[in-house]
């Protein structure tokens, strides 16, 4: 009787023991996995920021600026639609449609892209593209579409483009 008695103590210590235990490493346990989620957000978002840190140098390198920070210097702050209208009158043509197909920002640039329908003549077109080219703002033309109007002489033009602009630094 006397060792029925201590075997049953002595699981009864043992479940109590393994019950403290499991409820003292839960708590350990969930805030363990708490801290590794919370590292690998960090970890992606290090990796993002780095992604868009060495896409930025490239552009300030493209552009002939030796600091990435002095990127705003180069006036491409000013609202691309602006932007686009001023060239597009240079150049003398017709603007018929400008659709803002997406933005999107990275840490340190944002990325817009218009598709826009011009009217005008070849040399006006050519010298558009040209001067998009030319310009210190960073302007990727993505698509061009050209075809003979009925009854003008005029041309209509159906032009892609990205324009790369560097965010504002963050205040700390």
């Amino acid at each position: 009787m006397r060792t029925k008695l201590l075997i049953i103590a002595a699981l009864v210590l043992f479940a109590v023991g393994f019950g403290v235990d499991r409820f003292w490493t839960g708590g350990v346990l969930r805030k363990t996995q708490t801290l590794e989620h919370a590292r690998q957000d960090l970890m992606d978002r290090l990796g993002t920021r780095a992604e868009s840190d060495q896409e930025a140098r490239v552009m300030a390198e493209c552009m002939g600026v030796d600091d990435v920070n002095d990127m705003s210097s180069l006036g491409a702050d000013t609202d691309a639609l602006v932007f686009i209208n001023r060239k597009v009158a240079d150049a003398g043509m017709r603007q018929v449609e400008v659709v803002s197909d997406a933005v999107e920002n990275s840490t340190r640039l944002r990325r817009s892209d218009f598709t826009m329908t011009l009217s005008g003549s070849y040399r006006q077109f050519a010298s558009l593209v040209r001067a998009l080219e030319d310009d210190p703002r960073l302007v990727k033309v993505v698509g061009v579409r050209i075809e003979a109007q009925d009854a003008t002489p005029d041309l209509e033009c159906r032009l892609s483009i990205a324009i790369f602009d560097p965010l504002p630094k963050a205040s700390s």
